[in-house]
C-alpha cells in the first residue's frame, strides 16, 4: 500500500499582511492612516479594514468595530491606505480589572483570515493606568482574543 504524496508547490501560501498606523501616538479626534501591504491573497472576494476598540474585563471580552472600509476584489499582491477619524472616547486604559484596547483589524473575506495591530490613543500618548493596573501589559487581551472573526461581525 502506497501513501499518496503532496507536492508543496501546489500548496498556496498563506495570506501575508503589514500593517502600520500613522501618526504613531495618535489623540482623541484624530485622523489615522492604516498602511494595509498584501501579499498571497487569491480567492479573495474583498480585505475589510476595521477600527476597533477591545474592552477586556476578567469576565469578558468584547470588541466593538467603529468603522471600517473595504478593498473590494484585491489583487494577490497589493497596498493601499485606509484613513479613520478617531472619536474623543474611549482611551486606551490599562487596569487591574479592566482594559481598553484600540487595534486596527484586516479581515480577509470570505476566509475570515484576521490580522490585528493593537496602537495607543490618549491625549498625552501614553495609555492612561488606573490604580492598580499595569503600564507595560499593553498586549494583554491580544493573545486570548480569538484570531477568528465572529459569524454577525
Amino acid at each position: 500500500m502506497t501513501t499518496p504524496s503532496v507536492r508543496s508547490d501546489h500548496i498556496a501560501p498563506a495570506p501575508e499582511f503589514r500593517l502600520a498606523v500613522t501618526p504613531d501616538h495618535p489623540r482623541p479626534g484624530d485622523r489615522i492612516t492604516v498602511q494595509v501591504d498584501w501579499d498571497h491573497v487569491a480567492r479573495s472576494t474583498a480585505i475589510d479594514v476595521r477600527l476597533c476598540w477591545l474592552l477586556a474585563t476578567p469576565a469578558q471580552q468584547r470588541v466593538i468595530v467603529n468603522a471600517r472600509e473595504s478593498e473590494p476584489d484585491p489583487f494577490t499582491r497589493g497596498s493601499r491606505a485606509f484613513t479613520f477619524t478617531l472619536p474623543q472616547t474611549p482611551c486606551t486604559i490599562h487596569g487591574r480589572l479592566m482594559r481598553i484596547l484600540w487595534l486596527v483589524e484586516v479581515v480577509l473575506l470570505p476566509t475570515r483570515h484576521c490580522v490585528r495591530l493593537g496602537f495607543v490613543v490618549s491625549p498625552d500618548g501614553e495609555a492612561v493606568v488606573l490604580q492598580g493596573g499595569d503600564a507595560e501589559c499593553h498586549e494583554f487581551a491580544f493573545d486570548r482574543v480569538a484570531k477568528d472573526v465572529p459569524e454577525d461581525w
